[in-house]
């Protein structure tokens, strides 16, 4: 008996501290709360009945037993008054009239019953105590009609209590209920307790103690519970269930052996076709849905892309390990993919977007394309008919964007009011083909995303710019007023300025349409064909407009007018992304232009199309200086220059826009005629020594007034051309050259310089100049008598022209690595490789036969070897066709793994021996390639020009379809065009 009361003991003190630490808790960290603090009076009065009920039954003095027990009684009152009014602010009843009454009539009767139990330990009108002959709880109750009342009012309360817990139970969804059920299964046994105890023991010694004294505790411990920690405690396992299959993600869960133990709704609506049957193995499940082994460490996030690009699903894996590292299970999340919406279009709202194309990039694989559509004018719709207007008319073109674009198109909400629509698998030039019907009050721009560096949000940005650039050319636009401004001004310098550039602008979007030109390069075209000459407004007009030809100093002005025009340009945010083509729209092929003398492809591609644009359409149109040109003499004065003025392949395109008959081999002639024109030259000028010279004369301004015949071939320029003898000198020398002239022509007459000359088409020489000074009788004037003579065969010189020559190949070489050369494999850029072909078959003289070659299931490799290893074999490939070849042929790379080759074949050769030598090339390449890998190949495609392929474009299109021919007929072949057609 030592041991249970030892035991008792113990209990009641920990029940006692757990009541009066819950009861501060109650009063202090939970006092915001409504009626905590009756909750915590509560804690406190069990914690009195624990300990008051304790001493009652230990004493087996009689009064200490009788007090204890009037306690126990009282403070079993208290804390049931106690409870009720918590669990009435608990519950969230109002406290109406009828409440209040009630509770203060309970309230009252309380103090009634503590006046009761105060006096009964004397005169015992509630309860008595009888002595009994055991070894604890040593007095029995004799219990009278007071203490009956008190009964039964703890048990109305009691009842009070548990039906207002059980209406709150029925009021919270079913999840929530269990904590209630709870509190009233406590409280039923709570009252068993009690009830077992005070009508059987008077009886049944074997229930000497009243184990419901813990009870109220237990009942109060528990309210504070659910009412402060359930929510985050007890209800957690509930609360997982339901998340599981309410969740708007489909989650399925392996255990150690892979078979499927959980799986919920979502994930079966999510993937309607897989079978999710019991104890689904996890490689079947995988088969189902067409994912590979993740492994069982890695963590990864993966995104699907399901048929028509309805439903975008993402998948989380990870797998659960113990704290020894044993597999316990595996989890799988699918998310749909769908996003927060703009509430007016439905539309994906574009911040959530730009999340979702950054954790989702994968979706977006080229070809994508997306549009972007912007409302003209709607801010005055706004301002004048109120902002319900203007959303009106934005969802009316949201609804009209879903009609007409494809099914699976994904449609976005951008910044302000424009609207992206987003289509998959498709071109840029497949996708403008859905918008022909949009309303012509609406401006839209398109931009395909970039297969290098895919980023879906960069390509809408790019689609913005162009719809901008389009907003600036829309005369109806507000941002128009800048561009507007401009031209006017343009044009108060140049008369020709509006119909020039009308035509230039139909004749460039032409051109730019046929080489496929992106919607953002047409839009900066367009103005640049408005703007390439804006820095003409920087030049007096009398220099414009002048009717006779320019003089050099002139000529100097007028070169000033790209980089005046860069200037503004610059300054200016919508025209800075066009501030470079401006710069360089005077520059020319072979590097003798202005302001910069770039070369070939280092020249802006547009900048290029406006450079042939315009010198046609000034060329075919009368100017103040010169009546113009018929269309025949354009073209061949195009065809002329043609690789040195412009860029060949640009040319070749824009001829037959114009629909010219470009069989006229006019290069041909121009060559044989300069070839005419330098034997006269040589016959007119007897050298007496090997020393190449030309004689000139010039004014005291240094303008050269006349020359010898070889000045056209000593210099370059003609001696028609107006010419300053300071043009002649590289700009870095000039300045030391002109000191020394005026140095030389001070102190004496005679001239005797050593110094670098300047051709036309940028060469440098190595020359000595001299002559004289002398005044000229009949023309009233002092000019200079000069000879040029070429000194770079004397020994000193060689050197010196040697070093430069080394300095002049390292530029080259620099340049040809950053412009022309691919930067992973060293061969031709796909531009590059395609301008010098056209450059061949221009300039004719020669077969020109192009192979296509392509590797078989690189992919397959690239994805089982890696990266590394894929960019290494691409190389050994380049390196491979670059030796195999003449130094005369080409090599280029056309993009991913597939390559072009260009072979150059006398025309006297018959297509069949041409084809024979492209056979001896396919069988080195597949030795290279077969060494590599035993299941790797090449495929190629060959095309041999012919009077009708005289153009890159009909060639290439002609050994692609040789190529598409070897692939059909099982790969690792090389065809002919010819046959591949005859075998169709």
């Amino acid at each position: 008996m030592a041991s249970f009361v030892v035991a008792y003991t113990v209990v009641t003190a920990i029940i006692a501290y757990m009541g009066i630490y819950l009861g501060i808790k109650s009063l202090t960290k939970y006092s915001h709360k409504k009626g905590s603090k009756y909750l915590g009076y509560g804690c406190f009065a069990t914690s009195v009945v624990c300990i008051s009920y304790y001493l009652s039954i230990i004493s087996e003095n009689y009064l200490l037993t009788s007090i204890s027990s009037s306690i126990y009684f009282i403070g079993v009152d208290v804390s049931a008054v106690m409870l009720l009014i918590y669990i009435v602010f608990f519950t969230k009843r109002k406290w109406v009239k009828h409440n209040r009454v009630a509770v203060m009539l309970v309230c009252i009767y309380t103090v009634i019953e503590l006046v009761i139990f105060s006096i009964n330990p004397f005169v015992e009108i509630s309860v008595g105590y009888v002595k009994r002959d055991t070894k604890i709880a040593y007095y029995d109750y004799n219990l009278h009609n007071l203490y009956y009342a008190h009964l039964a009012f703890v048990y109305i309360l009691v009842i009070v209590i548990t039906m207002l817990i059980l209406h709150k139970a029925f009021s919270v969804p079913s999840g929530y209920r269990k904590q209630y059920y709870f509190v009233v299964m406590g409280i039923i046994l709570e009252v068993a307790f009690n009830a077992m105890y005070l009508f059987a023991s008077a009886e049944d010694d074997r229930i000497p103690i009243d184990y419901s004294a813990f009870g109220y505790s237990f009942i109060a411990f528990w309210v504070y519970w659910i009412s402060f920690k359930y929510s985050s405690h007890g209800m957690l396992n509930s609360f997982k269930s339901l998340v599981f299959e309410n969740i708007d993600q489909g989650l399925l869960l392996f255990d150690y052996a892979d078979q499927l133990i959980l799986v919920n709704e979502k994930a079966k609506k999510l993937m309607p076709s897989i079978d999710f049957r019991e104890e689904l193995p996890l490689e079947e499940f995988q088969n189902q849905l067409g994912i590979e082994d993740v492994g069982e460490e890695r963590n990864f996030s993966r995104t699907f892309q399901f048929e028509f690009g309805e439903k975008a699903l993402r998948c989380d894996y990870n797998a659960f390990r113990n704290s020894k590292g044993q597999l316990t299970g595996r989890l799988y999340v699918f998310t749909n993919a769908a996003l927060e919406t703009d509430l007016l279009t439905g539309f994906q709202n574009w911040e959530s977007f730009k999340l979702f194309a950054r954790e989702n990039s994968k979706i977006f694989k080229a070809p994508v394309t997306a549009v972007i559509f912007d409302i003209n004018g709607l801010g005055i719709i706004n301002s004048r008919y109120g902002n319900a207007a203007g959303d009106k008319r934005i969802k009316e073109l949201a609804e009209t964007m879903r009609e007409i674009f494809p099914r699976g198109s994904y449609f976005v909400r951008g910044r302000d009011a424009m609207l992206v629509a987003i289509c998959y698998h498709m071109q840029e030039s497949e996708v403008l083909e859905y918008i022909r019907d949009i309303p012509v009050d609406v401006q839209y721009a398109a931009a395909e995303i970039d297969e290098k560096k895919p980023d879906i949000v960069e390509t809408i940005r790019t689609a913005r710019k162009a719809l901008k650039n389009k907003k600036l050319l829309d005369i109806h636009s507000a941002h128009s007023e800048l561009i507007n401004s401009l031209v006017s001004a343009l044009r108060e310098y140049d008369q020709e300025t509006k119909e020039h550039v009308e035509r230039t602008r139909v004749y460039s979007i032409k051109l730019a349409e046929r080489l496929g030109l992106a919607d953002i390069e047409k839009s900066q075209l367009s103005l640049l064909c408005l703007l390439h000459d804006i820095g003409k407004i920087g030049i007096p007009q009398d220099v414009i407009n002048k009717p006779g030809k320019l003089d050099a100093e002139e000529w100097k002005i007028i070169k000033t007018h790209p980089r005046k025009g860069y200037q503004i340009a610059e300054s200016s945010t919508e025209l800075k992304e066009i501030a470079d083509m401006i710069l360089h729209h005077h520059e020319k092929w072979d590097g003798s232009g202005y302001p910069d003398g770039l070369t070939k492809e280092s020249i802006p591609l547009l900048s290029r199309i406006i450079s042939v644009v315009d010198a046609y359409d000034a060329m075919t149109h009368d100017r103040v200086y010169r009546k113009a040109m018929t269309h025949e003499e354009a073209v061949a004065e195009l065809k002329r220059c043609a690789g040195t003025q412009f860029d060949p392949y640009l040319v070749s395109e824009f001829i037959q826009i114009l629909g010219i008959d470009e069989n006229i081999d006019v290069s041909a002639i121009t060559i044989e005629d300069k070839k005419e024109e330098e034997k006269v030259v040589e016959e007119e000028n007897k050298h007496i020594h090997d020393v190449e010279y030309t004689r000139f004369y010039a004014d005291d301004e240094l303008n050269i007034i006349s020359a010898d015949p070889y000045f056209q071939a000593f210099t370059g320029y003609s001696r028609n051309e107006k010419i300053s003898l300071s043009e002649l000198v590289p700009e870095k020398v000039r300045t030391e050259f002109l000191c020394k002239l005026n140095e030389q022509q001070a102190k004496n007459k005679l001239i005797y310089i050593e110094h670098h000359l300047l051709k036309k088409d940028g060469n440098e020489l190595f020359v000595i100049t001299y002559g004289r000074r002398f005044y000229d009788e009949a023309e009233k004037q002092n000019k200079l008598e000069l000879v040029i003579a070429d000194i770079k065969k004397t020994y000193v010189n060689e050197m010196i022209a040697e070093k430069e020559r080394n300095k002049a190949i390292a530029r080259m070489q620099r340049w040809e690595v950053k412009y022309r050369s691919d930067s992973l494999t060293g061969i031709l850029t796909h531009a590059a490789f395609m301008n010098d072909v056209e450059d061949r078959l221009m300039s004719g003289g020669s077969k020109v036969v192009l192979i296509m070659v392509d590797v078989d299931k690189f992919k397959t490799y690239n994805d089982e070897m890696g990266h590394k290893k894929g960019d290494e074999f691409l190389i050994l490939l380049a390196t491979k066709l670059r030796e195999s070849i003449r130094s005369t042929d080409l090599a280029g790379r056309m993009g991913g793994d597939e390559f072009a080759v260009a072979m150059f074949f006398n025309n006297d050769l018959s297509d069949e021996f041409i084809f024979e030598k492209t056979k001896t090339l396919f069988d080195k390449i597949n030795q290279t390639v077969s060494a590599t890998s035993s299941k790797m190949s090449v495929s190629m495609g060959v095309a041999i020009s012919n009077s009708d392929d005289n153009t890159f474009n009909k060639l290439y299109e002609k050994a692609d379809k040789a190529l598409y021919a070897s692939k059909e007929n099982g790969r690792n072949k090389i065809s002919l065009y010819e046959n591949a057609v005859k075998a169709d």
